[in-house]
């Protein structure tokens, strides 16, 4: 009976090893959210190299430089948490001698280091298919072999092995293995053989086993609670299972690539009881035997799983392009034949680079975490696709590929790189592809009905709203001219009393005032002649003559005509302090925008004229240094285009950034130079409508050289056309320097040297685009952005036309000039306009009449005086009479 199980176990290492050199059931990488840790064997003289990284560090690698023989696998747990930054290695010292290395890792500084490694020995055991797993949560190890059972615990770092004696006493070949919580699940071949009678001759007979146990620590004891076992017949002589625990509901995912079955249990966690639900079964086709469950896995424990699918022919690899295939499995839901994948990997938009790099070789392992999904394919060469937010998925980088060591590279995915294509639609979060639209269709024709959504970012195509940002951003516009008028008493004069935009006009204002002031003067001059109000009017009359600058203080009517010198007074200082900080023109945001703003506000004269680029001298050389030392980003925008960011390239010395949005595809990188072309590479087929491409730089300070901030961009459109994808594009871009010297306001200011570059475009549209209908024969396209200077240099000078003292003087002068100008006006109606309306009034009217009394404004003032003084006279003498009157009848009494 002995003989008969070593001769079985000697069966299945030769057949294993017969068909392929891959050991299958090796584990060379293992991941969470906190550390992946792969190895690689190939191009190197050792051992293995283990490598690994931090998720705080982001994509650096680092190496682990202790030395290890025969390295069988990496194993971590899944829920391990950040505290646990631990690994295990196990493997062969010799063919009796298996260990296990525990490797702390230090991830809180930007060079990790590893700490420190911790290592068991388990001696004198058959080890030569020794399968290792690690308990979800990092606190113990199982390595399990057909003869063993090893028991490592990672905190107290004890370790015991058993003996183990299979239930049935049958020869137990373990090929997978998973650890839930407390219980573990192991998968495996129990015999195989040939059978001749009544069978083709090339079928094996194979039964397949998963047993469900435990270990007692304490008692050093292994607890068999449950086995599951299938008979079945293949010609797959390639022994392979795939063996994973759903942690959130212990829900087994058992594939069986041989027979293209892949299994789903639950086990009942009060019984300890694995219940088998249903199954899923791919079809055979011909000769050729897909692998279908060569990998199963679940998705960070949620309810989406993970199956991997390999074709073969013949027991050998013909096409050894895998594909990943995802789907819904909830706790109620049956999978079984009729179950279907809501994504598949990979899609039309992720083959590019993925279909000629690293599905040139053989998958074998894969693993996820809770936003990134790891594979590794038997030439070492890795795969890491990141989750993707809902309506985007992850996409290849066409031309890019780092490298881990010689021989081995990492094909790393952009998350959020492409929106959902045509009919396709993503609502959750994970590294899967956008699922298809529901199809409706009828005899005449087909309607694709996707999920409602309230967001029109993680819209289906045809829910999206189009950019219409179709326009270019221009930087510099060029020095206006001189204005027509630049003598600062002039530009005060004509803005004091221009006529256009009354509103704000000061010559509308003095007009509003001066009339205030002659109704003022009526009404006062009309209380004079009440003799009731007459004494209360004094006090303003007196008032108003304090104001009298015209008169010298002798006139009540000169002092309202003096408020509106007053007036005008006010909006010349206004004026003046305003205009003295209207330069530069750089200040000519300063002006109101409500006011009438005109090129007379400006307190600039302007010079423009070419000059020869010839070596930069005296002052000019600074800020021609400045110019040359600015950096440049290039930002790049494809709107409404089908591209995603893996289908494009940029020749760039400098790192690239790419990202969509709303079916644009936005790329930026920084320029190295500003005469090193740069060109863009676009893979595979697809639509343009619009491009936009523009430079941004950053302003630079130094004394009294200033270089200004780069911010312009220029769009490629054509209505009812888009860009050509047969040919390579030249676009010129014409580089000229501009330099603005700003002369100083005063003479402590320096002179302000400003520097700016100006882009013009060069192309050839009919060349650029294309019909919108017309076919594309070529899977690339090329963009060629090639830098030229001009030989010339734009310069232009400023300077002010008035400073402060001139200015202030005109100010005074000005106001002066109004004072005199109001007197002469006076001085003429006194002398000239007075005496001759006075001489007419007196022929057509009598002295007593009103309108003549105001007119002699002085003689009246004295005839009511004289009135008022013989009133006052009559009333004493009155008084007086009655006085006699009274003294002379108390004489006659005190006589009698």
């Amino acid at each position: 009976m002995r003989i008969t199980a070593v001769l079985t176990f000697t069966i299945f290492v030769y057949l294993l090893r017969k068909t392929s050199s891959t050991d299958y059931d090796r584990v060379q990488l293992a991941a969470n959210d906190y550390l992946f840790v792969f190895y690689v064997t190939k191009y190197v003289n050792s051992d293995g190299f283990i490598h690994y990284q931090c998720a705080m560090l982001g994509n650096r690698v680092f190496k682990v430089d202790f030395d290890f023989q025969s390295i069988h696998s990496v194993s971590i747990g899944r829920r391990q948490n950040q505290s646990q930054l631990y690994f295990i290695v196990s493997g062969n010292t010799n063919k009796s001698n298996f260990y296990m290395t525990k490797i702390t890792v230090q991830c809180y500084q930007e060079n990790s280091t590893v700490l420190h490694k911790e290592t068991v020995f388990f001696e004198n055991h058959y080890m030569s298919s020794m399968i290792v797993s690690v308990d979800p949560h990092g606190q113990f190890a199982v390595g399990v072999s057909n003869t063993s059972l090893l028991y490592y615990n990672l905190n107290d770092l004890q370790h015991f092995s058993y003996d183990v004696t299979w239930p049935d006493l049958k020869e137990f070949l373990p090929l997978s293995i998973d650890i839930s919580e407390n219980r573990i699940y192991i998968a495996g071949y129990i015999e195989m053989k040939r059978l001749v009678e009544n069978i083709r001759e090339d079928m094996i007979y194979i039964q397949t086993r998963i047993y469900l146990l435990s270990i007692d620590e304490e008692k050093h004891q292994i607890q068999f609670y449950d086995q599951w076992k299938f008979n079945e017949f293949t010609s797959n002589l390639i022994m392979k299972l795939s063996l994973r625990v759903n942690l959130n509901n212990d829900r087994v995912l058992l594939g069986i690539p041989s027979i293209n079955t892949v299994y789903s249990f639950i086990t009942n966690k009060t019984s300890n009881r694995l219940i088998p639900l249903s199954s899923k079964m791919k079809k055979k086709l011909f000769r050729i035997i897909t692998g279908y469950g060569w990998i199963v896995d679940w998705f960070h424990d949620s309810n989406k799983a993970i199956i991997v699918t390999v074709d073969y022919e013949s027991n050998i690899i013909k096409n050894s392009n895998p594909y990943i295939e995802y789907y819904d499995i909830y706790d109620d839901e049956v999978f079984n034949d009729k179950s279907i994948p809501f994504a598949v990997f990979p899609t039309i938009d992720q083959t590019d680079r993925y279909s000629h790099e690293f599905s040139k070789y053989h998958l074998i392992v894969l693993t996820t975490t809770s936003s990134i999904l790891y594979a590794m394919n038997d030439d070492e060469h890795l795969l890491i696709i990141p989750s993707s937010k809902p309506g985007y998925l992850s996409v290849d980088q066409v031309f890019v590929t780092e490298y881990i060591t010689h021989g081995h590279r990492r094909h790393i995915f952009l998350s959020n790189s492409a929106q959902c294509p045509l009919h396709t639609y993503k609502n959750d979060t994970g590294p899967w592809p956008c699922r298809k639209c529901q199809t409706n269709s009828s005899q005449y024709d087909v309607d694709m009905t996707c999920p409602e959504c309230n967001n029109e970012l993680f819209c289906p195509l045809e829910f999206a709203t189009f950019s219409a940002n179709l326009f270019d951003i221009e930087q510099y516009y060029g020095y206006p001219e001189t204005p027509e008028i630049d003598v600062f008493s002039d530009i005060l004069i004509r803005n004091m009393f221009r006529t256009k935009c009354l509103r704000t006009s000061p010559f509308l204002i003095m007009i509003i005032t001066l009339l205030v002031i002659l109704i003022l003067s009526i009404i006062i001059g009309f209380l004079k002649f009440s003799k009731r109000l007459a004494s209360k009017n004094e006090p303003f009359i007196k008032g108003f003559r304090y104001l009298d600058l015209i008169k010298q203080g002798q006139s009540w009517f000169g002092g309202l005509v003096s408020i509106v010198l007053f007036v005008l007074l006010a909006f010349a200082i206004k004026f003046s302090y305003s205009y003295h900080y209207l330069y530069p023109i750089e200040n000519q945001h300063l002006i109101n925008e409500n006011s009438c703003s005109t090129n007379l506000h400006l307190n600039a004269k302007f010079e423009s004229n070419l000059q020869y680029l010839t070596k930069p001298y005296g002052q000019l050389e600074e800020i021609f240094r400045l110019l040359d030392s600015q950096e440049f980003l290039m930002n790049i925008e494809l709107i409404n285009t089908t591209f995603h960011c893996g289908r494009l390239f940029i020749n760039s010395h400098n790192s690239v950034s790419c990202y969509t949005r709303d079916f644009n595809l936005y790329a930026s990188t920084n320029l190295s130079s500003h005469k090193v072309p740069i060109s863009l590479t676009l893979q595979g087929k697809g639509i343009i409508e619009a491009m936009r491409i523009g430079f941004i730089g950053s302003e630079i300070h130094q004394m009294n050289n200033y270089v200004q901030k780069v911010n312009f961009s220029k769009v490629f459109y054509y209505t009812n056309r888009t860009i050509s994808m047969q040919m390579v594009h030249s676009i010129d871009l014409q580089l000229t320097k501009i330099i603005n010297i700003t002369e100083g306001l005063t003479d402590s200011d320096l002179t302000i040297y400003s520097g700016l570059w100006s882009v013009i475009f060069h192309f050839d549209r009919d060349r650029l685009f294309v019909e919108t209908n017309q076919e594309f024969d070529k899977d690339s396209t090329k963009v060629s952005l090639k830098f030229f200077e001009t030989s010339f240099f734009i310069q232009n000078r400023q300077k002010p036309i008035a400073r402060s003292p001139e200015i202030i003087f005109s100010t005074i002068l000005f106001i002066c000039m109004c004072l005199d100008l109001v007197c002469t006006i006076f001085l003429l109606i006194k002398l000239w306009l007075k005496p001759i309306l006075k001489l007419m009034i007196i022929k057509v009217s009598s002295s007593n009449c009103w309108f003549y009394q105001f007119i002699d404004g002085d003689k009246s003032s004295i005839s009511i005086e004289m009135e008022n003084l013989k009133t006052e006279i009559g009333i004493l003498k009155r008084i007086l009479a009655t006085n006699e009157t009274f003294i002379r009848r108390y004489k006659r009494k005190v006589s009698i």
